[in-house]
């Protein structure tokens, strides 16, 4: 009978977690217990992060990118119960707790707002028109969560003649303060699809998309969308008031526009069935996450390999959906979540 325990280290650099995996030889005294060692290197480990250091490392960065019109995607990746929805929206234990998306929010306007700041949205030279958009990806589904009266049927996902992805039927409200943004984000919470298992009491049970799209107006010709595929153009919408397929570039008076898409997205816990112990609906949920997530995988691979000449983003909504934000002219953010369970 063999056993195994494993140690977890996080090297001097702040980059690299080296693991240790120690086989215990029960049943035999004489023999030495035998080790192996694995190194993992990433952009930067957060061990015992605030976060507010999250935020510093994880999006301060992609906030700017889209306020200078590149599209970003961050994206919390892990297993259930590891601390997604903590991240991207924070917990309920206080103000130092909140999350990605309050914070973002909370900067964003202290930027548009602020005098000193390159983005002063008052400057002639540079007006900024902010608008939200908050859904759910539920049994490979999109669901309004600013407007729980739209049925999934009247969502459609689809690209324009340049390979722009838009989600028709959205409601798409316009936000000028933190408050008005912040409160379409308790709107939404209010909202989401959560269950119970053996692992988390309050599992979600979708993915979860707060999209936060920022159109410059820019002096000149021309102007449009610079996105996921590094295209410009004259921007769309489909359809009038706050629903559309997607955000509209203002041209007022010749002067061109720039829009870019900042995605916050709370991905739903890989699961394994045997420690979740799921079964009924919540199984059938089980399967359509995993499978999502393994189509994340594969469109993740096949953007890293060169030549390729088919990414899977079309064999689910989830990454139909993040097109613009997954390669191309974009910058792209994954957060992944490790906690650690008993042996």
């Amino acid at each position: 009978m063999f056993g195994y325990d494993a140690s977890l280290q996080v090297l001097e650099d702040g980059k690299t977690i080296k693991v240790t995996q120690i086989k215990d030889n029960e049943g035999r005294p004489n023999q030495n217990p035998s080790s192996q060692s694995y190194q993992f290197k990433f952009d930067r480990v957060l061990k015992d992060a605030s976060q507010e250091e999250v935020f510093e490392v994880c999006a301060s960065d992609a906030l700017r990118n889209a306020l200078d019109g590149f599209s970003s995607t961050i994206m919390s990746y892990g297993q259930t119960g590891a601390g997604k929805t903590y991240t991207i929206s924070g917990g309920r234990g206080g103000f130092q707790n909140r999350g990605l998306i309050p914070r973002v929010v909370s900067q964003l306007f202290t930027f548009l707002n602020d005098p000193s700041s390159p983005y002063y949205s008052a400057a002639a030279t540079s007006p900024y028109q902010v608008q939200i958009q908050y859904f759910e990806i539920y049994n490979d589904n999109v669901y309004d969560l600013l407007d729980i009266t739209t049925q999934s049927h009247e969502i459609t996902v689809f690209e324009n003649a340049r390979g722009s992805v838009q989600v028709n039927g959205l409601r798409t409200p316009t936000v000028s303060t933190e408050s008005e943004a912040l409160s379409l984000m308790f709107e939404g919470e209010t909202n989401r699809a959560v269950g119970e298992h053996q692992l988390n009491r309050l599992s979600s049970r979708s993915h979860c998309i707060f999209m936060i799209i920022i159109t410059k107006g820019i002096g000149g010709a021309g102007g449009g969308e610079r996105g996921g595929g590094g295209e410009r153009g004259g921007g769309e919408r489909g359809g009038g008031g706050e629903r559309g397929g997607g955000e509209r570039a203002r041209a007022v008076k010749g002067e061109g526009a720039i829009c870019a898409r900042l995605a916050l997205v709370d991905l739903a816990g890989s699961e394994r069935v045997a420690k979740t112990r799921s079964e009924g609906r919540v199984l059938r949920e089980a399967g359509h996450i995993n499978r999502s997530l393994s189509v994340l995988e594969q469109v993740i691979v096949g953007l890293a390999e060169k030549n390729r000449d088919h990414v899977p983003y079309r064999s689910s909504k989830l990454t139909h959906v993040l097109k613009n934000g997954l390669g191309g002219g974009c910058a792209t953010i994954l957060i992944a979540n490790v906690w650690a369970e008993a042996r």
